[in-house]
């Protein structure tokens, strides 16, 4: 494993409450057998489809907020890419080798359809 990953769960029932997107956070790792992992934990399978991935450098512990506000406000209201309303997540993946000022190389997939 070289990588863990926060998962963004907008399918549930009440996607938006008082104008901000409700979502189930989960913080995961990739398993290749998945019947393996104990009783007391969850699989969820993140959906397979087209992502665009965001890239940038930044500290694990920062908060995400700025950035997906950048993404979702910003970049993609001037973009011609359309969100795949289907797979209602967006992941973060997070390295596991940080430099000297204790940042790393973090992706934001999100799912689109074009």
């Amino acid at each position: 494993m070289d990588y863990v990953v926060g998962v963004n769960d907008y399918s549930g029932d009440s996607f938006f409450e008082d104008e901000h997107p409700a979502f189930d956070y989960y913080a995961a790792v990739e398993v290749s057998k998945p019947e393996n992992i104990t009783s007391n934990m969850s699989i969820l399978t993140i959906p397979a489809g087209k992502y665009i991935v965001f890239i940038y450098k930044g500290k694990a512990k920062d908060s995400m907020q700025p950035v997906m506000d950048d993404i979702y406000k910003e970049w993609f209201p001037k973009s011609n890419c359309q969100l795949n309303d289907k797979a209602r997540v967006d992941v973060v993946r997070y390295g596991e080798s940080v430099d000297k000022k204790g940042e790393s190389r973090i992706e934001v997939w999100i799912p689109v359809i074009s």
